[in-house]
């Protein structure tokens, strides 16, 4: 799948999501292909990226993907499911029936508190 291929797949969301997948936001990069995100119900997963995503897409920290945990429900290991889009159009797709309602309001800014804030010294 080229670059342009791929990009485009990322960006329209499909109809539904298989029996086995979930919408998750990514919270850090472990490197070698590994990303830690978290599920709507707040727990931490190990996901994987596939070697068709590796060099063609980008994935940022506070971003969106779309996981298929099935191939690794019966496995031992601490990989908790692979990356099957990276979700690069987020208007898109929250307009889906499928989006969660826990990644449907958008985190306010955190506000400096006044003891925090830079004070005047003066001479």
């Amino acid at each position: 799948m080229s670059k342009a291929a791929t990009f485009q797949a990322s960006m329209d969301p499909p109809d539904h999501l298989e029996e086995n997948q979930l919408i998750a936001r990514v919270t850090a990069l472990r490197g070698s292909s590994l990303f830690e995100v978290t599920d709507p119900a707040g727990s931490t997963l190990l996901v994987e990226m596939p070697p068709k995503f590796r060099k063609s897409v980008w994935v940022k920290r506070g971003g969106y993907v779309l996981l298929d945990k099935s191939e690794f429900q019966d496995k031992k290991n601490k990989i908790d499911g692979t990356i099957v889009h990276v979700i690069h159009s987020t208007k898109v797709w929250m307009k889906q029936h499928y989006w969660p309602p826990e990644f449907a309001a958008r985190i306010q800014p955190v506000e400096e508190d006044e003891s925090s804030s830079s004070e005047e010294f003066s001479d």
